[in-house]
């Protein structure tokens, strides 16, 4: 029976117009007593994900009434595809789902995504894991710069087209929520 446990979903707010992404691998490393598992669609790699839709549900939970300290991984990889001034760009990258410690009786104090995107630094968000509530989900965008390509995630679900916007003009202030970004030519 499993003591603690965490479910985390991640949502796709946005695309670049034209633009795919695709869910190519979900990999889990589970050790000793862990599990880490996504939801059903991990039958069907890969597959597509549009704007407004959730990417997948990564589950990670202990086996044993005991467990205690480093948890499980779920890795969830990726590319997005489109074309630029005529050019057709490819990128791959990945979201990395951990969690800090557990403690011997519950579950993890936080809930780390962690990602990374071809040619460009890693970005992550953490957020508390509340007692006896499933945390809120992660939100990711992907926009376009010029000759950019911005990575966005958040703890906020609905990643608005302002929050966007704000981010890709380089000022920032959304009410105390966690939000991480990364720009890279990928040209």
């Amino acid at each position: 029976m499993a003591v603690g446990s965490v479910n985390e979903a991640l949502f796709l707010a946005s695309l670049p117009e034209g633009f795919t992404f695709t869910v190519t691998a979900l990999e889990t490393d589970t050790h000793d007593n862990w599990r880490g598992f996504f939801d059903r669609r991990s039958d069907s790699v890969p597959y597509d994900v549009a704007a407004g839709q959730e990417i997948a549900e990564a589950r990670m939970t202990t086996s044993r009434v005991l467990d205690s300290g480093v948890g499980p991984t779920c890795k969830l990889r990726f590319k997005i595809a489109g074309t630029i001034g005529g050019k057709t760009v490819e990128k791959k990258g990945n979201f990395t789902f951990t969690t800090s410690d557990w403690p011997l009786v519950g579950r993890p104090d936080q809930l780390i995504l962690n990602s990374s995107l071809d040619g460009m630094d890693s970005v992550a968000v953490i957020q508390d894991v509340r007692l006896m509530t499933t945390p809120d989900p992660f939100s990711c965008a992907f926009v376009l710069k010029g000759e950019e390509l911005g990575l966005i995630i958040s703890r906020e679900k609905n990643l608005t087209n302002e929050v966007v916007s704000t981010v890709v003009g380089g000022i920032l202030t959304v009410h105390g929520k966690a939000i991480s970004w990364v720009f890279g030519k990928i040209i």
